[in-house]
């Protein structure tokens, strides 16, 4: 019994995995071609260079900037759309065939056929002419049906209001859709870029360049080039600002389906084509509007208190209910005192989403860190700046481990982290930092490990060389027809080139310990609680620091008194010695030096 429960698990996850792969090819399977052609530039001086080059540049960044992603979701009236070209495109060549075939059978009266051979020759052609006629018959029938098929989709999405669906509805509902033939009421198709290569640019024909783009000549140039939509876009230059026009058209329908204008100068380019890029993305999607319900469990917030992020921009008026655009969307919750909650999550369109947003309280820490050799620098944490203190510095922590980096004050980088059992409130914390080049040093023994893999890879040749040599001479000469001298000779050769590979071998291992060791540096260094010795220590030597620059300030006030001392006798022994009388020429030059100086 056990063993026919166990094959009968294996054949329905086997055919289970033959349906999801049968769907999985056909997902990937249907694809939604973008591509962009180089943008128009209106300009005075056509020699330009630069206008000529970001002609070309814009529209690849533009596509550069768009999501790989994105899926686009193709709604009845695109899909009625596409029917009716198709089926449009096969009558033209039906009628074609038709005009031809009608031509060809007048023509028969021309040539010199006997009256049974033309009514024969008729008669064939007829037929084949009711052939092409039967077709556009059914060409046309088609065409109603898809019509009607597409007010009948049209009715149907309108009218579908409860997307509630338990979960054997929803597994009734897979079947159906694996083996039905009928599509859903709007499929999805995942965006590529023309040739597979966002910086590949569409180049029109040269017979294209006159023609409008929502041309026929155009349209069927899309179609056979398998584009669905394309960027064109228009450069113009004022001065030192650029406006850049850009349009997106739509096929097979060969419709416009949206115009964007930006202004910026030349540093702005970037920021542009990220603007526009943005703005398409809607449009390229399709998205179906999401609405999601908010629900704050925490009973002592409103929505008043809580910033409310989509996509990284905030969102005005918060309310319990939002109007979103469906695919994925990055959105967070920001609330003072609080925890940011924050997550991804792909929104599918047409659905009813509730969000229940739970608020946890920030658990503030402080923590004290500090090099286990004083260096001076500078402690960042989760991108917040430590506040430096006497000895250490300290860090605010919200119950996360630290991942953080040390620069010193002459540039020198080194990371850290501190593990979640160490983050605890006033913990006394040492990280032994490494302000090494850590690249070079790494680069430095990878080349120093190669080298060794090298030389011992060349001793290994002669080694090998000369053993065979030296067993194949021993041999020779046990057998009797060998030298003696000349076996001994490569036994000695062996030995020496074994203990040549032997060497190269414990300077390879050397090496390599060496490399992982460089490599292993890269990692940020762990902390670890300061041991009561360590900060004792320290103690002492800021105590013995202090008494010594206390004893400095003695001694030089101990000198000042001194000197002060030493100058005082000085001019009381200057006043007991008897000047010598001066001469009128003296007194003069005296006076008049003092003159001058005053």
């Amino acid at each position: 019994m056990a063993v026919q429960t166990m094959m009968k698990n294996k054949i329905l996850f086997l055919f289970f995995l033959f349906i999801s792969s049968f769907a999985f090819s056909e997902t990937l399977s249907n694809k939604w071609v973008i591509a962009a052609e180089q943008f128009e530039v209106n300009q005075i001086n056509q020699n330009d260079k630069f206008l000529e080059g970001i002609s070309k540049t814009i529209p690849q960044l533009i596509l550069e900037k768009l999501d790989a992603n994105i899926v686009r979701n193709i709604y009845p009236d695109e899909k009625f759309e596409r029917k009716q070209y198709e089926l449009k495109k096969e009558r033209m060549s039906l009628f074609l065939q038709l005009s031809s075939l009608i031509k060809t059978r007048d023509s028969f009266v021309l040539y010199n056929y006997t009256e049974n051979e033309l009514k024969l020759k008729q008669r064939e052609q007829d037929k084949k002419i009711n052939d092409v006629k039967k077709k556009i018959n059914e060409n046309l029938e088609k065409l109603k049906e898809s019509e009607a098929q597409f007010e009948e989709d049209v009715k149907n999405y309108n009218s579908k209001q409860n997307h509630s669906k338990n979960d054997f509805q929803k597994f009734v509902d897979l079947f159906k859709h694996f083996f039905s033939s009928k599509d859903d009421l709007y499929t999805t198709e995942k965006l590529t870029f023309y040739n597979d290569n966002y910086s590949s640019l569409y180049v029109p024909p040269s017979k294209l360049k006159d023609m409008e783009y929502d041309s026929k000549e155009f349209e069927n140039a899309m179609v056979n080039a398998k584009i669905n939509t394309l960027i064109t876009g228009v450069i113009n230059k004022v001065g030192d600002y650029y406006s850049i026009t850009v349009e997106a058209y739509l096929y097979p329908s060969a419709k416009k389906i949206i115009t964007l204008t930006d202004v910026g100068s030349a540093n702005d380019f970037e920021m542009i084509c990220t603007n526009i890029a943005r703005s398409i993305i809607p449009v390229l999607s399709n998205a179906i509007p999401v609405e999601i319900v908010l629900n704050i469990t925490n009973e002592d917030i409103k929505f008043d208190q809580i910033d409310f992020f989509i996509d990284d921009a905030l969102q005005s008026n918060v309310s319990d209910q939002i109007i979103v655009q469906s695919g994925v969307h990055y959105i967070q919750f920001v609330c003072p005192g609080y925890k940011s909650i924050s997550t991804s999550y792909y929104f599918e369109g047409n659905k009813r989403y509730k969000i229940d947003i739970t608020f946890e309280e920030e658990s503030i820490k402080l923590l004290n860190i500090r090099p286990t050799k004083f260096i001076g620098g500078t402690f960042y944490a989760n991108g917040n700046i430590g506040t430096k203190e006497k000895n250490f510095t300290q860090i605010k922590i919200d119950d996360k481990v630290i991942l953080g980096n040390f620069i010193s004050n002459n540039g020198q980088k080194a990371f850290y982290y501190v593990p979640e059992n160490l983050v605890v409130e006033n913990a006394d914390l040492s990280v032994k930092l490494n302000l090494k080049n850590k690249s070079e040093n790494v680069e430095l023994r990878r080349r120093k490990m190669y080298f060794s893999y090298g030389l011992l890879t060349i001793s290994l040749m002669p080694t090998l060389f000369t053993y065979g040599t030296a067993i194949s001479q021993a041999k020779q000469y046990n057998a009797g027809v060998g030298d003696y001298r000349k076996a001994r000779k490569w036994q000695n050769a062996y030995y020496i080139s074994t203990g040549i590979s032997i060497g190269c071998g414990l300077f390879f291992c050397y090496e390599l310990v060496r490399y992982l060791i460089a490599a292993d540096q890269v990692l940020p260094s762990k902390a670890r609680y300061t041991y009561k010795s360590e900060l004792e220590k320290e103690e002492k030597s800021v105590i013995n620091s202090q008494n010594s620059l206390d004893s400095d300030v003695k001694n030089d006030v101990f000198t000042d008194d001194y000197s002060e001392m030493a100058s005082e006798e000085t001019e009381i022994l200057t006043k007991d010695v008897v000047e010598p009388e001066k001469t009128e020429t003296e007194n003069d030059i005296e006076q008049e030096i003092i003159i001058v100086e005053e």
